[in-house]
């Protein structure tokens, strides 16, 4: 089995995929299958910054969203151009280099303190292949380099072969693009066999669940691919807070769920769940929902008080928008 390898690029200003990960995987021979998946957080410099264009479907006008900006700033709050705003960035990237193997889930995380910075590798000026080749390489290098620790990882009764896998990463480094031009044909031809890969895969293949995370039985309990769509509104983690919700319940994993949800509402600013029902109804439904099903993911089951919740905002959320995704979360409740 071979690995894919996928980076993300990040700032304090900002973040996206970048073709490193893909390049250095391309081609790469059977390798065993203690490892499936590499993902490296590049942790790029926050300066010199690259411009940005504003998003097409921008709710503000660009006088509206410096005005707000400004507003911001009187009032004391962090914005882009506070000296203080890339300070967790910086205090990541302090922390340096770091190689994790979760054995259980066949995947490794790599964080790499990157000595390139914003503007190198989000050029819009470039166009849609937005980055150059000496950034390219310097990137690849980075990423070769602190996969290195991976060796000192492995166990003899892992299925994997580190020197066959090293090899491959080496004779990538060696066949990097040199010009701006074969930099275009190798990132054209990566996005290419991405698609071809995507549109070959099953549903639950793209969805690429870490089940290492939940219940033996978790899969079993909620099998559709609705409840796992981390994009999928009508999903119970699909929107802003189910998901926010989960990734702290996965972190915590508490004993009590109700009071878990309870105290992430207090987190965000209400006294209780009584009152985010009464200033945001909607929210407070997709709160409730979320932490039903990430009590489930997480330990296979729904205390009866939270799943009673649960149903009833189904209920009165199904009453006024009849839907098959309300009927399909119903039935896993019970």
């Amino acid at each position: 089995m071979s690995v894919r390898i996928e980076v993300m690029a990040s700032s304090a200003h900002g973040g996206a995929s970048h073709w490193a990960g893909a390049f250095l995987a391309e081609g790469m021979p059977a390798v065993g299958a203690a490892i499936r998946k590499i993902e490296v957080d590049l942790l790029v410099r926050n300066e010199p910054r690259a411009a940005r264009s504003r998003a097409i479907d921008a709710p503000f006008s660009e006088a509206e969203e410096q005005a707000w900006l400004e507003a911001l700033a009187i009032e004391g709050a962090i914005t882009p151009d506070h000296p203080e705003w890339g300070r967790f960035h910086d205090q990541e990237r302090a922390k340096g280099n770091r190689l994790t193997f979760r054995r259980q889930a066949a995947r490794v995380d790599v964080r790499v303190v990157s000595e390139v910075s914003d503007l190198d590798v989000f050029r819009e000026d470039l166009g849609p292949y937005a980055v150059e080749p000496v950034a390219f390489s310097r990137v690849a290098h980075e990423i070769v380099g602190a996969l290195g620790a991976l060796e000192r990882r492995l166990k003899k009764a892992d299925d994997f072969d580190y020197a066959a896998f090293s090899a491959h990463l080496a004779q990538r480094i060696d066949e990097l693009p040199a010009t701006a031009a074969e930099l275009e044909e190798a990132i054209r031809r990566l996005w290419d066999g991405k698609r071809e890969e995507w549109s070959a895969m099953s549903e639950w293949d793209q969805l690429d669940v870490d089940w290492s995370l939940y219940a033996p039985n978790a899969r079993e309990l909620l099998d559709d691919p609705l409840f796992w769509d981390p994009a999928d509104d009508a999903g119970p983690h699909g929107n802003d807070a189910g998901f926010d919700l989960l990734a702290d319940y996965l972190e915590q994993r508490p004993v009590d769920a109700l009071a878990f949800v309870n105290a992430f509402v207090v987190d965000g600013g209400y006294e209780s769940l009584a009152a985010l029902a009464e200033d945001d109804p909607y929210e407070h439904d997709d709160v409730v929902i979320a932490g039903a099903f990430a009590e489930i993911k997480g330990t296979g089951r729904v205390g009866a008080e939270l799943r009673d919740l649960a149903l009833q905002v189904i209920q009165r959320r199904s009453a006024d928008d009849p839907s098959p995704s309300w009927e399909l979360l119903r039935s896993a409740l019970g």
